[in-house]
């Protein structure tokens, strides 16, 4: 009996002994997880954000005919080109809208676009229990250039001192006036009909300006070149400013005006410094991010500066077998193979700034192949080389050819 009882406080030491040890465990365990930085994973390797500088002053940039001089053959490209044809003044060679004092009928209101006496491009719009309005046209952006469709937009030149786009959209393809509902209606871009009301027009009234601020919603600077926004505190209005309606050189090499300086001076060839970043010279995603300041969906970050794969984590972008869902550029590029095995960037699938036509599109292969889920292609559609393997996040958005942020970690 009493060998009996020894077991059993032997048998109950050791269980309290291995408790207090197991209590002991999970208490350091908690301890060293409540340090910074303890018991956490890795992050992926992430890459310095900086700066490049100031932004080069609006006087930097000397715009696309000072480039002619000595690249006749690349300006006349770029002159026929979807780029140098974007947009610029109304004319009647550059409007394509039917001007011709036709009503457009929304439920609410008519819309009549007409060009008076003296040659001005106008919209005189007449809404229930409003004044009559009249806008006009002072600058024109698109042409239908895309395939498949393409619209042609009109801004007008506010007292405020903002040019803002007008909500009346012409398809070229359609040949009929649209006018997008998103935040409104919420049906897309829709034909204008009596059962449109105008109020279900977003961007009416006219609030959408070029260039960007804080203030209004904007186009920021992607339809124009050098486009600059900024509030005058004594004249207590905007200053509105762009080189062109147009992309011109810079927009994509950055201020000419040294580059120029230095060729004019017979200095181009002396020495290496050619007075501009040589866009030949730029990586595979440095390369991206030139196209990208514009050609992407982006999340604002901070005036002048936007992430490019935040709005990855929508789902909305995305049908479910993995196509895309909505208007965006960089979702399938930078899920490609050829991206991510090969050296694949927007100028070697197409090239824009020097294409006559309207589109140079890449051979169209299968979602599945282009994501690595089966045989990947061969030939030139991939060309292999390395890479950088950290694609670009963050980029500053240029007025027209600023260096651009390297990209950082979201």
């Amino acid at each position: 009996m009493v060998a009996r009882r020894s077991l059993k406080r032997r048998g109950l030491g050791v269980g309290l002994g291995l408790a207090a040890v197991a209590v002991v465990a999970v208490l350091a365990w908690w301890l060293r997880g409540r340090s910074p930085g303890a018991g956490r994973l890795p992050g992926p390797p992430g890459r310095a954000a900086h700066d490049t500088g100031p932004a080069p002053a609006f006087a930097e940039f000397v715009g696309a005919e000072a480039c002619a001089q000595c690249h006749a053959p690349q300006y006349d490209e770029w002159q026929h080109s979807t780029h140098g044809n974007a947009g610029g003044p109304p004319t009647p060679a550059r409007v394509i809208a039917p001007f011709n004092g036709q009503p457009i009928r929304f439920r609410d209101a008519v819309v009549t676009p007409s060009v008076t006496a003296a040659g001005a491009f106008t919209f005189t719009v007449a809404q229930e229990g409003h004044p009559l309005r009249v806008f006009q046209v002072d600058d024109v952006v698109g042409g239908g250039f895309m395939a498949g469709g393409g619209t042609q937009a009109f801004f007008s030149r506010f007292p405020d001192g903002t040019v803002r786009f007008l909500p009346f959209d012409y398809s070229r393809a359609e040949q009929r006036w649209f006018c997008n509902t998103l935040g409104r209606a919420n049906r897309g871009s829709v034909p204008i009909t009596p059962a449109v009301a105008l109020a279900d027009c977003a961007d009416w009234p006219p609030y959408r300006i070029l260039g960007s601020s804080e203030r209004f919603q904007s186009c920021q600077q992607c339809h124009g070149s050098q486009v600059e926004v900024a509030f005058d505190t004594s004249s207590r209005r905007y200053e509105t400013r762009f080189t062109t309606l147009a992309i011109n050189c810079e927009s994509c090499h950055g201020p000419g005006r040294r580059h120029v300086e230095l060729a004019r001076a017979g200095r181009i060839g002396a020495g290496v410094d050619i007075g501009m970043r040589s866009l030949a010279t730029l990586t595979k995603d440095q390369s991206l991010q030139i196209c990208f300041q514009c050609h992407a969906v982006k999340t604002p970050l901070e005036p002048g500066y936007f992430a490019l794969k935040l709005p990855l984590l929508v789902d909305t972008l995305y049908f479910p077998d993995g196509r895309i869902r909505a208007f965006a550029y960089q979702e399938g590029h930078l899920s490609s193979d050829c991206y991510l095995n090969g050296s694949m960037t927007c100028a070697g699938a197409s090239h824009p700034p020097s294409s006559r036509l309207a589109w140079k599109p890449l051979r169209l292969v299968p979602y599945a192949l282009l994501t690595g889920a089966q045989r990947r292609p061969s030939g030139p559609l991939c060309p292999v080389r390395p890479h950088d393997p950290h694609p670009p996040t963050v980029v500053r958005h240029p007025a027209g050819g600023r260096e651009r942020l390297p990209a950082v970690s979201w």
